[in-house]
């Protein structure tokens, strides 16, 4: 600007400089420049992709809730500023069954503020999703922050296991057996407190009066038998 003796210009800088600033003239023919420019240290700044911090779930494989849905809590952090993050996923299909390639995606959160570090939580409801026994949810999340030239990161994989019919069979057998095993046990304990209501009828029956002994041998009884209806 020859007019307010400025001059303005602008550079991309990928590494540290030292930049000198030096005027020159014209004068009397001669290119006159000043002696002692000063120097610029410019530092840069890498900007790193956000760091995705995956709380829960804690294990990359899991067994999918009854209710189908996925909690998610997550950390995320910039070193300059997040702007969005967002869930994908696909729907792995049993060996017998054609495959789904199709990759999803949901968004989670845009970041319109000046945010470096944030908790988030979310929700992951799979119940809309054509899914049956046997499928995997796979997914991972991911993170953008505000650099344009796409500073993405994204988490480990996870695997939403829906139960097969094997499996819901093979559970429902093993919770019939758990439920015998427990019922036995009712049975046989119900046969012990039975024993002792006689030997306590008979030691009472030799008494002329019902002794503090006795008393405390009823209300255990009673104690015994509200637990196993409990257990029940």
């Amino acid at each position: 600007d020859k007019k307010n003796n400025t001059w303005e210009g602008k550079f991309k800088i990928e590494e540290d400089l030292d930049v000198q600033i030096i005027g020159a003239i014209k004068f009397k023919g001669q290119n006159l420049t000043n002696q002692n420019p000063p120097i610029y240290k410019i530092k840069s700044n890498t900007d790193r992709v956000p760091e995705i911090n995956v709380i829960k779930p804690e294990d990359n494989t899991f067994e999918i809730a009854a209710d189908n849905l996925i909690p998610l809590y997550f950390q995320l952090s910039d070193d300059f500023r997040l702007a969005q993050s967002w869930l994908e996923f696909s729907i792995i299909k049993p060996s017998y069954i054609e495959n789904d390639s199709t990759v999803y995606i949901i968004p989670i959160k845009d970041y319109n503020e000046e945010i470096k570090f944030v908790n988030e939580s979310y929700i992951f409801d799979t119940n809309p999703l054509n899914t049956f026994p046997g499928d995997q949810i796979k997914f991972r999340l991911n993170a953008k922050d505000n650099n344009p030239n796409q500073g993405i990161s994204t988490s480990a994989f996870y695997y939403a296991i829906i139960p097969s019919f094997d499996d819901i069979i093979e559970s429902m057998i093993k919770s019939e057996n758990e439920i015998q095993d427990i019922s036995n046990d009712a049975l046989s304990q119900v046969d012990q407190l039975e024993k002792n209501l006689e030997n306590m009828k008979l030691d009472m029956l030799k008494s002329t009066e019902s002794s503090w002994e006795h008393q405390k041998q009823g209300e255990e009884t009673i104690n015994q038998m509200e637990k196993i209806f409990d257990e029940i």
